[in-house]
């Protein structure tokens, strides 16, 4: 095995896991870690239901250190690839509580009768003690709406959701004005991690595949260059799911090129122009920097995939995805973002709307990776709504959406973006809208013709998702709702007709 980078890793995969250091080696780069877990180290606690990252059944915790400490989240296991536990630590099901003794969340689900079937349980215990440890200490009981949030990555096929609520909620309450050392103790755990030796990248290379992680954008540069054919993967929450239907033959050999440990790729900063957003920045961090200039995007984020979702998955990754159905993407047309795109030649900049060609088709040259995605400043100046429609309420990515990004000067529209995903065979803006709302007073004359319009800027498909028709009622919806929240003759107040806790 040879390390193309000096300061590179080669000695297997380091992590903590059950009280002590682990090192795994000669594991395929894809192997899931639920796939180790129940295969390997035969702790079936961890759950196996949709494979796919959607139910929940198979979360477990990461602990990342940071500049700013340990970050404790969960993660869908069936989407984690064994050697992004490099530098982590890792607990499952079988880490709460003692034979001896339960953790008060799992005495909590008895307690409130929150395990049905039992299938889904593992996975909520570990989300609920997830939520009650980051909030350890805060002697502020979490809300009803705060704990629903908190677990809604984790489906129950029982449709038992009251009595897990009641769990969550009776646990962290319970818990809120602890703060001694918990299981999690963080002085602890930082100096166990630090044991680890895994203080920069990692390279697992054997005949199933190779898994580069370097620690400069010039180190990924040349990795990818070097390695025709690579992928970048940086959260893997959609990679996963994109290898996994690659036939064995076709991904052998297979080469992933991580952008989890390159420096600085993560940082969001702003100069005197722009926001600048690195591209390995996650979801979360990047939707806190942009909802904390645009709060009423707030629901929106929430409404994103589920906490572990966006608490590995990135920014960059979600761009490159390159899909029309993508919740964030429109947000990013409604702020004219840029992204910035790197090789070994140097980088260039694309503008958001010339950046996808194609549904998960984009301008990406061989090689070539994101680097950040900027946002101009001025776009903050802007009302900014946005709104989806989905067949689930949580954890569900969008039929349609809408993002709405308004100025007005007195009572008349100065400046619009209208930006529609899953109408198109890209996320677009609805130009024909715009040219109708521009200028004009934003009344529910105007609304009218903008729905009218809708007609003239798109020509949705029809698929398993829903017909073309309901496409169109559902983006005149958007409209009318976004309407109801800005318009001059709006109502006082807005019903929130998808409120159901």
């Amino acid at each position: 095995m040879t390390d193309p980078f000096g300061d590179t890793r080669v000695d297997g995969i380091r992590f903590w896991f059950r009280g002590e250091a682990r090192v795994v080696t000669g594991v395929a780069p894809t192997t899931s870690v639920l796939h180790w877990l129940r295969e390997t180290e035969r702790a079936t606690g961890t759950k196996e239901g949709c494979n796919q990252g959607d139910c929940g059944a198979c979360t477990v915790v990461l602990a990342t250190p940071g500049a700013d400490g340990v970050r404790v989240h969960t993660a869908n296991s069936c989407l984690l690839p064994m050697p992004m536990l490099h530098g982590r630590a890792l607990f499952t099901i079988e880490d709460v509580g003692s034979e001896s003794a339960l953790h008060p969340v799992q005495e909590a689900m008895v307690d409130s009768a929150g395990s049905q079937c039992g299938f889904c349980t593992p996975g909520f215990v570990m989300s609920m003690w997830c939520s009650a440890e980051r909030r350890r200490g805060s002697r502020l009981p979490a809300s009803r709406d705060e704990v629903a949030a908190d677990l809604s990555g984790n489906l129950c096929r029982c449709t038992g959701y009251r009595p897990i609520l009641d769990a969550a909620v009776a646990a962290l309450e319970h818990l809120a004005g602890d703060d001694g050392a918990g299981p999690l103790d963080e002085a602890s755990l930082q100096e166990s991690l630090a044991g680890l030796g895994a203080t920069s990248g990692l390279l697992v290379d054997g005949p199933d595949g190779a898994f580069v992680a370097p620690g400069s954008e010039e180190e990924l540069a040349q990795a990818l260059h070097e390695r025709p054919g690579a992928r970048v993967i940086a959260g893997g929450t959609d990679l996963m799911l994109t290898l996994r239907a690659v036939s064995a033959a076709q991904g052998a050999g297979l080469a992933l090129v991580s952008t989890e440990w390159v420096r600085g790729m993560d940082a969001i900063d702003e100069t005197a122009t722009h926001l600048r957003i690195g591209a390995a920045a996650t979801l979360d961090d990047a939707w806190a920097a942009i909802v904390g200039r645009l709060p009423h995007l707030a629901r929106m984020w929430q409404r994103f995939a589920s906490p572990a979702i966006r608490g590995l998955g990135t920014i960059g990754g979600n761009a490159a995805n390159s899909s029309p159905i993508a919740d964030l993407v429109p947000i990013l047309h409604a702020l004219d973002a840029e992204v910035v795109c790197r090789d070994v030649t140097g980088s260039r900049t694309v503008a958001i709307a010339d950046f996808a060609s194609g549904p998960r088709v984009n301008v990406l040259r061989p090689s070539e990776f994101i680097s950040r995605i900027d946002l101009p400043l001025d776009g903050f100046g802007r009302d900014v709504r946005a709104h989806k429609v989905s067949r689930r309420f949580d954890d569900d990515i969008s039929t349609v959406s809408g993002t709405f990004a308004l100025r007005m000067g007195g009572d008349r529209i100065d400046e619009i973006r209208v930006v529609f995903g899953g109408m198109a065979p890209t996320v677009r803006r609805a130009r024909r809208v715009e040219e109708v709302l521009q200028g004009r007073a934003w009344t529910r004359e105007a609304l009218r013709d903008a729905q009218d319009a809708v007609d003239a800027d798109f020509e949705p498909i029809t698929d398993h998702r829903a017909t073309d028709g309901y496409r169109r009622r559902a983006a005149k919806g958007i409209l009318e709702r976004w309407w109801a929240e800005t318009g001059a003759s709006a109502p006082d107040t807005v019903t929130d007709v998808w409120a159901y806790r």
